[in-house]
């Protein structure tokens, strides 16, 4: 939308900013509501347990979670394991980097970021040292 001056030079309707913040900012709200929807519906089968963790009330996300790291590498696989991007076998295979999706430690059929940091017995201890660390997690 333009408005003319007397001089006839055309600028832009000074509402428009304010139309296209508007919107944009419309778009961001729906974005992130249609990404928690997916993120927290219980009913998926895969990393129920993950989600219910970042559901805890001492629990961080986000910036807050990964100001507090200082490792970059670190924060990469924390950010790796979180959205599942990572060098799993379940991941790789899908890829059809990995020959199998089964983890190498136990045998089970799909190395998942769940079964990785919750289920798989060749990590027991490891998760036992940490839970009594930082206590039970879900």
């Amino acid at each position: 939308m333009y408005t003319i001056h007397r001089k006839g030079n055309a600028t832009q309707d000074p509402h428009q900013k304010e139309r296209k913040k508007s919107l944009q900012q419309k778009a961001k709200d729906l974005a992130r509501t249609q990404w928690n929807e997916g993120w927290s519906k219980e009913s998926q089968a895969t990393a129920w347990r993950l989600r219910r963790i970042t559901k805890q009330a001492n629990s961080r996300e986000g910036h807050e979670l990964y100001s507090r790291i200082k490792n970059t590498a670190m924060a990469g696989m924390l950010a790796q394991l979180r959205t599942g991007h990572c060098g799993l076998k379940y991941y790789l295979w899908r890829f059809k980097i990995a020959d199998n999706p089964e983890c190498n430690k136990c045998g089970y059929e799909k190395e998942t970021v769940e079964h990785f940091l919750l289920e798989c017995p060749a990590y027991r201890k490891e998760r036992w040292e940490l839970s009594k660390k930082v206590g039970h997690l879900g």
